[in-house]
């Protein structure tokens, strides 16, 4: 009982700590021992230079985990590779939710393209198996459908997952 009272105020403490600033929000890390599964989720930007980044969110059983970025000018730039969260979790299933708003970029005659706001949401999955230490989960921004496709039908998120059963260093850090 006393164990799960100072864990909670861990807990607690370090989610207050981590209130406020510009700096992305992520949740506290806690600490991994044996048998702890990980689950390990990285952000990719692979759009064109036509869609520049301007907000990423992600969720986790739906809570939120990391946000950066703003929904207003989008003046802030994102890196085009992040590691937007690792943490023990349980085994079994677990959503994953991305949403991603990109901002048009244009010059010249496609000037116009900076004025539009293309917003992508996408869930999926990750199966924590009892056995794996890691599971790493890439979420992809990318562009799909080419040249012919409608533009505000090509920005896509594409998932892809890898285990790691031993190595607990594998995957991404924040």
């Amino acid at each position: 009982m006393t164990r799960h009272r100072i864990g909670t105020a861990f807990i607690v403490a370090a989610v207050l700590a981590g209130c406020g600033g510009t700096e992305p929000r992520r949740r506290p890390r806690l600490i991994f021992g044996p048998g702890t599964h990980i689950l390990s989720i990285e952000h990719r930007d692979e759009m064109s230079e036509t869609f520049r980044l301007v907000r990423l969110r992600v969720t986790v059983d739906g809570g939120e985990v990391y946000v950066a970025g703003s929904d207003e000018d989008g003046a802030q730039t994102l890196p085009d590779a992040t590691c937007v969260y690792r943490n023990a979790v349980s085994a079994g299933e677990h959503e994953v939710g991305v949403e991603l708003l990109y901002r048009g970029r244009g010059h010249g005659v496609f000037s116009y393209l900076s004025g539009y706001r293309f917003a992508v949401r996408s869930t999926t999955r990750a199966d924590v198996v009892q056995g794996s230490a890691v599971v790493h989960l890439v979420a992809a921004g990318v562009e799909e459908g080419g040249a012919t496709a409608p533009l505000e039908d090509r920005p896509k998120v594409r998932f892809t997952t890898s285990l790691e059963e031993t190595d607990t260093a594998a995957g991404c850090h924040p």
